[in-house]
């Protein structure tokens, strides 16, 4: 009876150590996940912030210089009379910079 019982708390001890392992290897690799996670959403954010960067550039240096020139109007209703300049661009500068 007795080698019966320490065989069953054997079985048991080395069941626990199963247990115990397999607890770590699930627990290391759900921080292996979480750590592919985290380095997947900082690529992500470089990536975005990269064409976000892209994205500024080209408004600033191909679009807007491209809308300025359709905004001003043809040299001759420029000198016609047919479009007024109702503010320069230096007065407004100063009148802000008082508010």
């Amino acid at each position: 009876m007795n080698g019966a019982v320490s065989a069953a708390a054997c079985h048991g001890a080395a069941d626990a150590a199963g247990e115990r392992r397999a607890a770590e290897r699930r627990a290391a690799e759900r921080r292996a996940a979480e750590r592919r996670a985290a380095e997947r959403r900082a690529a992500e954010r470089e990536l975005y912030e990269q064409r976000l960067a892209e994205y500024e550039y080209r408004l600033k240096h191909v679009v807007l210089p491209a809308m300025r020139g359709c905004l001003k109007p043809p040299r001759e209703r420029a000198t016609d009379g047919s479009v007024v300049q109702v503010a320069a661009l230096e007065r407004l500068y100063r009148v802000f910079e008082r508010c």
